[in-house]
């Protein structure tokens, strides 16, 4: 092995963040309308015990709510880190997180909006696409977890996403 080669010169070198993450949205999940599957992993790996997938057409929006751990502003913050981290149990749920965004983002959304929390523990990431997210003032409301997709004149069918909705509804309610 030391006949292989000489090691001239060693260093670091950086990764542009957008451009590294629109790859990654590109090969996420073969159907973009599967984000669901990651989200209700999400769920599942946050110890929720209800998991609700509701949908209001006349509004286009999308809600998935869910209880069990809340997410901290220092995790949504640094959600997509997340996706270049080693998996651990403690943040497996942020992965999942992270790659059902990516996955709905290439729906195009008008927006995504993830409320975690309860009282001042309350936190809200807003994200209309890779370039563009910022943490919000959350609105008071109950805790737990609201994950929202706001549409503008899509809707979601197929039966990928109406069979996974229903096993969902039906299982966690």
């Amino acid at each position: 092995m030391a006949d292989d080669g000489e090691l001239v010169e060693s260093g670091t070198f950086r990764v542009d963040r957008r451009k590294a993450l629109e790859k990654l949205k590109e090969f996420q999940l073969p159907d973009p309308a599967m984000f669901l599957l990651p989200w209700v992993r999400c769920a599942v790996a946050s110890d929720a015990i209800a998991i609700d997938i509701h949908e209001n057409n006349a509004k286009d929006v999308l809600e998935v709510r869910f209880d069990g751990r809340p997410f901290t502003e220092k995790e949504l913050r640094k959600l997509y880190d997340y996706l270049f981290e080693e998996e651990t149990p403690e943040t497996v749920r942020n992965r999942h997180l992270a790659v059902g965004l990516l996955t709905v983002l290439r729906l195009k959304p008008e927006c995504v909006t993830i409320t975690s929390g309860a009282g001042t523990e309350r936190v809200c990431l807003k994200v209309e696409s890779l370039k563009s997210e910022s943490m919000q003032t959350p609105e008071e409301g109950p805790g737990g977890t609201i994950l929202r997709v706001d549409f503008t004149g899509f809707r979601l069918k197929g039966p990928s996403f109406g069979l996974l909705r229903r096993h969902v509804n039906d299982r966690y309610r």
